[in-house]
């Protein structure tokens, strides 16, 4: 695990679960994680984490005591991974907001990675939000599917975003180049995912309105569908 002097405690690698620690902690390469589900933990010192340990939080509601909560009473650098999990079939609402980070004498650094839970089947997505001595993380409206050019409005220009890469193996998530759903493949899918969420958002101004099919283009569209889906279709049965 580590080694302690000075009233300093340095762990190397394994899990620490602690829900009251007198002194200064530096986790390097660990995982630092209350000490109980759901439990608050209490640094009475520095909290360091570099770059090759994680922060481990769990949530299971909005009350407290419902999520993982850690308070230093000195400084908190961080670095590293983040990486929250949900429990007990809690699934967070828009709006909701969880301070699971508190130092009273600051921050320092930022985590290089995020380990969330997946939130896009709700339409939503996570904010790491820095309030005064408080980390919180909110869950914000997530981005529109189908909206490959970010422009918030799904048409014409995202139909062929997708069309341009269809059937090409692309990197995973890449939206211009046509994957919303982020599995590394353009195809039916991700025509879906366009499809299912036609003419939703709001155009960006009087060019993207002009891009919006009349009812007559509708029949144009629909046939290039058709075409892409036997296309794949086809595709399947060879392989």
């Amino acid at each position: 695990m580590g080694s302690t002097s000075d009233g300093t405690f340095n762990f190397t690698g394994g899990t620490l679960k602690a829900t009251e620690y007198l002194g200064d902690l530096t986790n390097a390469g660990g995982t630092f994680a209350p000490g109980q589900s759901t439990a608050l933990s209490t640094i009475s010192g520095n909290y360091t984490q570099d770059a090759n340990s994680r922060l481990q939080i769990e949530i299971g509601g909005m009350l407290a005591g419902e999520y993982d909560r850690l308070e230093v009473s000195g400084v908190a650098m961080i670095g590293g991974t983040l990486d929250i999990s949900l429990v007990g079939g809690f699934v967070p609402s828009l709006g909701d907001s969880f301070g699971f980070l508190f130092a009273n004498g600051g921050f320092g650094g930022n985590f290089s990675d995020l380990v969330l839970p997946d939130l896009s089947p709700f339409g939503l997505d996570w904010l790491l939000n820095p309030g005064g001595a408080t980390l919180f993380l909110n869950v914000i409206e997530g981005p529109l599917a189908g909206d490959l050019d970010g422009d918030g409005f799904v048409g014409i220009a995202d139909l062929n975003i997708l069309l341009t890469g269809w059937n090409q193996n692309v990197t995973p998530g890449d939206l211009l180049a046509g994957d919303p759903t982020g599995d590394g493949f353009v195809g039916i899918e991700d025509l879906n995912a366009v499809l299912g969420n036609w003419n939703a958002g709001s155009p960006p101004g009087t060019e993207a309105l002009a891009l919006v099919p009349e009812p007559g283009s509708c029949t144009v569209l629909l046939a290039i569908s058709g075409y892409v889906l036997g296309q794949r279709s086809r595709i399947r049965r060879r392989t």
